[in-house]
């Protein structure tokens, strides 16, 4: 069996089935993990700044903020990486209809 027998020809050229385009869903959106970062970052803040707090005890907490910090940041830049790059898939999907 050929190609062609099993795909229906135009002027005798072999024409494919095209899978429909579909637009992507929008990422999830950050705001909330980022708040619930930022409280967490606040709250040690607040437990660190005690006086009577253990001095290793204050570092390794202190170590677990800071990288609660980076992480928001990074949540938060990958977000918008990600909205960016749903915005030009988008783009490129719905200039793939109009052609």
């Amino acid at each position: 069996m050929s190609m062609s027998d099993s795909n229906p020809t135009v002027e005798g050229k072999v024409v494919f089935p095209v899978a429909p385009v579909e637009i992507p869903k929008p990422p999830r959106p950050t705001a909330e993990l980022e708040r619930e970062a930022a409280d967490a970052i606040a709250y040690l803040e607040r437990f660190t700044s005690s006086s009577r707090l253990d001095p290793e005890l204050r570092i390794a907490l202190n170590d677990i903020k800071n990288t609660l910090k980076m992480l928001k940041s990074t949540v938060a830049r990958m977000g918008e990486e990600a909205q960016a790059n749903h915005d030009k898939l988008v783009e490129i999907v719905r200039s793939q209809r109009l052609m």
